[in-house]
């Protein structure tokens, strides 16, 4: 059954009759697979909020695969004064500008209702980040991502604190914390340039307090 608005998606049940969000490598490339695989595992690392993931093999057919979140909406402005996990929202932020993600606009963003005064924001959606792109992302160099896409009416006071505290922390990893997380995502997408693709990662985490501040800037400036 297609995804509704999600492009090459459909949903499928595991054997546990649990409900997934599936993307094929052969409809969306296996750039797009290695950016899913790199910003979940980052993701996981780094305390943002996203859902379950996992990869489904047949053959040579590989699937990405990402946990439904029930009862969901999109992101709007409306739920601004209203979100609950501000600081691990705020990682995601951080880690967009990391992998250079210019798609963080308001169908990547899922708003989970709680109680009648607040919601929890998961993020989606890492197959555009440009860290899949090995190449291009290494001409990108030190540079701030786009926000020509991004959503609008973030609470981006609100998410600045996380997002700061996450690009420091991510500026202090040892290179074998990153490694080994590259090397894992490389595997899932068959991508063999492992060595270029964790220089270029580690050249960017180093960086990534000023990445972020810059970023964080451009977000202030849509408002």
């Amino acid at each position: 059954m297609p995804v509704p608005h999600t492009n090459e998606a459909v949903y499928a049940l595991s054997g546990d009759g649990r409900r997934w969000v599936a993307k094929r490598e052969s409809d969306m490339g296996f750039e797009a697979l290695l950016a899913e695989a790199l910003g979940w595992l980052l993701a996981r690392a780094v305390g943002a909020p996203v859902p379950d993931a996992a990869i489904c093999v047949s053959g040579a057919q590989r699937t990405w695969l990402s946990a439904c979140v029930q009862g969901v909406l999109h992101w709007s402005a409306s739920h601004a004064q209203r979100v609950a996990n501000l600081e691990s929202a705020g990682a995601v932020l951080a880690l967009d500008a990391w992998l250079m993600n210019e798609a963080r606009h308001a169908r990547n963003i899922l708003v989970e209702p709680g109680s009648p005064s607040s919601v929890h924001l998961w993020a989606i959606d890492w197959d555009e980040a440009l860290a899949g792109h090995v190449s291009d992302f290494v001409e990108r160099g030190l540079l701030c991502p786009s926000v020509h896409n991004h959503a609008r009416g973030l609470p981006v006071s609100g998410l600045a604190p996380g997002a700061r505290r996450t690009a420091q922390r991510v500026a202090a990893w040892a290179p074998k914390e990153l490694a080994s997380r590259v090397s894992a995502a490389c595997e899932v997408a068959r991508e063999e340039r492992v060595a270029e693709l964790t220089t270029a990662l580690q050249a960017r985490a180093g960086a990534l307090p000023d990445i972020v501040e810059d970023y964080l800037q451009a977000l202030e400036s849509l408002g």
